[in-house]
């Protein structure tokens, strides 16, 4: 069995990014996407969730290029785990 991989995915404001890391803790990739903001009228904000999608979906494959193929497993849900948090303030 190969080693497991763990993704982190940040989606902020500018940007969303994504960091892959190995069952060690250690960092094997990074990538960054920006996110698109349209600013409609002055003072008003807008960005498109299709946009951040494909972001994020961007990072999570950019990121991936860092896995050893070697030693994953070809299950990619034994390979990934993708944990959403949330916090309250």
């Amino acid at each position: 069995m190969g080693d497991k991989y763990y993704i982190g995915v940040d989606v902020g404001t500018a940007s969303v990014r994504a960091g892959l890391v190995d069952s060690r803790g250690t960092l094997v990739s990074t990538a960054t996407q920006p996110i698109k903001i349209v600013e409609p009228q002055p003072e008003f904000y807008e960005q498109s969730t299709e946009d951040i999608w494909q972001s994020c979906c961007s990072v999570v494959k950019v990121s991936r290029r860092g896995m050893d193929s070697d030693k994953s497993s070809g299950n990619e849900r034994e390979i990934f785990y993708v944990r959403p948090w949330s916090v309250d303030l």
